[in-house]
């Protein structure tokens, strides 16, 4: 069973928040209290929150909702894809035609399976450009 952890962006701050007690407690710089997720769910302008995928890329780094990673698809051969959650399961959104998956978005499961090597390089917050 997958550890269940979350992650919060602070968008006025440009900041990620950590859960680092494993309490679900999280403090933005202007010391507002988020104590329950709902309190940045139901605020989507102001905190985005991002889920723990359960998978780790291959320096040891927690792979989270949100995520900018490398996709090894083929030997050296890598696709830049974004870790979404879509229709019950994670994915990964990227340009995947011709490496054996059937279209743009995959199941981040299945390619875990087929033995590809992910790195995660960046988040949709802070480094959006490296989606070009």
């Amino acid at each position: 069973m997958r550890e269940i952890k979350f992650q919060i962006y602070w968008i006025a701050g440009h900041e990620m928040l950590y859960d680092t007690n494993n309490d679900l407690e999280f403090r933005d710089k202007e010391n507002y209290w988020i104590t329950d997720l709902s309190d940045a769910i139901n605020q989507p302008e102001r905190y985005k929150v991002r889920q723990y995928t359960g998978l780790k890329d291959k320096n040891d780094i927690e792979i989270y909702e949100g995520d900018i990673i490398l996709v090894n698809v083929f030997m050296s051969k890598h696709v830049t894809g974004l870790v979404a959650f879509d229709r019950g399961s994670f994915c990964v959104t990227g340009n995947f035609e011709g490496w054996g998956y059937d279209c743009n978005t995959t199941n981040f499961w299945e390619m875990s399976t087929n033995g590809n090597e992910y790195k995660v390089i960046g988040n949709i917050y802070e480094h959006n450009h490296l989606l070009g």
